[in-house]
């Protein structure tokens, strides 16, 4: 077995499958255009920078513990990153320092993926992935910074929510979700990192009528006065940002 220090890059040119049970890589990279990877297993594997440039990995390794990621993940716009096991996994971001996902490409988590969000540091998000799994915060701050994350209609959201465990929604992205036929309520844990980290959370519930199926709801927020209000003094200086996909619903 190879032993790949932390520096280190793997990188796979072609359309091969390469060991993660059980194993830790550096930097691992996929750049092989056309190319599809299934990476399967259930040892732990532990990975610092992910990159996709070109090609697909199926990233369906199983098991609910141990699976880590502690560097950057970057799909480019010729990639694509597919967590979808064919039962429970969990994958955790754990780095030490700021962990970014980033790139234009397309990353999806299926239902039995439970993303694990476990660094004080914080993630930013610079680019915009669908979750139909658990996000569970673990006192991490999740930034979405220029990107949007969107929840599937069974996703939730876990955790102990407040300054320092919660959604930052004050950027140009949004948190969105979609809701089931019957409607519903869900609780957004957004907060700003404006200066000082505030928690300030939504709970949405549509109590009549009905989302169509892949619609949503989004909110992020504003740590200022609202513009154009008519009072300039005693103020609550934050506002809310609501938008939908589905014509139906009026916000």
């Amino acid at each position: 077995m190879v032993v790949f220090q932390e520096a280190s890059l793997f990188k796979v040119i072609a359309g091969v499958t390469a060991a993660f049970s059980g194993r830790s890589y550096g930097n691992f990279e996929l750049d092989a255009i056309g190319a599809t990877l299934t990476q399967t297993g259930t040892g732990a594997v532990s990975i610092q920078e992910l990159k996709i440039t070109n090609g697909t990995l199926n990233f369906n390794m199983t098991g609910t513990a141990g699976h880590s990621i502690k560097g950057d993940i970057i799909v480019n716009p010729g990639g694509t990153l597919n967590f979808s096991p064919i039962s429970a996994a969990t994958v955790s971001l754990n780095g030490s320092s700021q962990q970014m996902i980033s790139g234009g490409g397309t990353i999806n988590l299926n239902t039995l993926e439970a993303l694990e969000v476990n660094n004080p540091a914080g993630i930013l998000l610079e680019t915009s992935i669908t979750l139909n799994g658990i996000l569970a915060l673990q006192g991490s701050i999740f930034s979405l910074n220029a990107g949007s994350l969107t929840l599937g209609s069974t996703s939730s959201i876990t955790g102990t929510f407040g300054a320092t465990n919660m959604i930052a929604a004050s950027g140009a992205g949004s948190l969105k979700k979609e809701f089931p036929l019957s409607g519903g309520s869900f609780l957004f844990p957004l907060g700003d990192v404006t200066g000082t980290a505030e928690y300030s959370p939504v709970l949405f519930t549509l109590i009549s009528g009905g989302i169509s199926t892949g619609n949503y709801v989004g909110i992020n927020l504003s740590n200022t006065l609202y513009p154009g209000g008519p009072i300039s003094s005693s103020y609550i200086q934050r506002y809310w940002n609501l938008s939908s996909s589905d014509f139906w619903l009026q916000l």
